[in-house]
């Protein structure tokens, strides 16, 4: 029974992060397709083990400007901020 709980709490992160990073973050601007959902999908892993440092919102929020810069993209803060607040509650609860 622990183990499938286990795997739900797994599943469950990783579509929070996945949601966070597609609808809240998007700097490809993506969202609107949905056969995208994926597009950010290789960012998971990394953003659940920052995560579980317990970063700062500060730390949360260069790590994703650096993502951005890496994929070329026009920075918004507004956007970073918001997904970085988000991923930061998670955090939180871990």
């Amino acid at each position: 029974m622990e183990k499938n709980k286990k795997r739900e709490d797994a599943k469950a992160l990783i579509s929070s992060v996945r949601n966070i990073l597609f609808n809240d973050w998007d700097p490809l601007n993506v969202s609107g397709a949905m056969k995208t959902k994926d597009e950010y999908d290789y960012l998971i892993g990394k953003v659940i083990e920052l995560l579980k440092q317990k970063p700062s919102l500060e730390r949360i929020v260069e790590f994703l400007m650096e993502e951005e810069k890496g994929l070329g993209c026009i920075h918004d803060p507004k956007n970073t901020k918001n997904a970085a607040s988000k991923l930061n509650l998670i955090s939180d609860e871990m």
